[in-house]
């Protein structure tokens, strides 16, 4: 059975408007001085919508630019503590065990986005590539 995180999402969406950039750029500085092996893959000038943090070489963490929203593979939660975002764990961004309400979809993400993903069976890191 698939996670819905359409609840997160929404949630997220509802607090967006507190979403500062000020607000991103101290989260972000934040998490580097919690996880100082993670390296950072977003181009801000580009409109790209998810910040990704990688340990490894694989992705750990996204952060959504313009909502407080963060999804985290399990184990690194901890880096997160008392960072005001909505957080979605997930314990494999590889497979598919997500979905999201359709009307949240289109409400978050681009239509071309939104047309490219099952809302009824995902990865998280289809999400971060539809919605980059």
């Amino acid at each position: 059975m698939a996670q819905d995180l359409t609840d997160s999402f929404r949630l997220a969406y509802d607090n967006a408007a507190s979403w500062t950039p000020d607000q991103l750029n101290a989260v972000v500085h934040e998490l580097f001085n919690r996880f100082a092996e993670a390296l950072d893959d977003w181009d801000a000038s580009s409109g790209e919508e998810w910040m990704q943090f990688s340990a490894n070489g694989q992705p750990v963490l996204y952060v959504r630019a313009n909502l407080p929203l963060a999804i985290i593979l399990s184990g690194y939660e901890g880096v997160l503590d008392d960072i005001p975002v909505v957080l979605i764990s997930a314990d494999d961004f590889q497979k598919v065990r997500f979905q999201l309400d359709v009307a949240v979809m289109r409400a978050l993400f681009s239509a071309e986005a939104a047309g490219s993903l099952n809302p009824s069976g995902f990865t998280i890191s289809e999400l971060w590539r539809a919605s980059i």
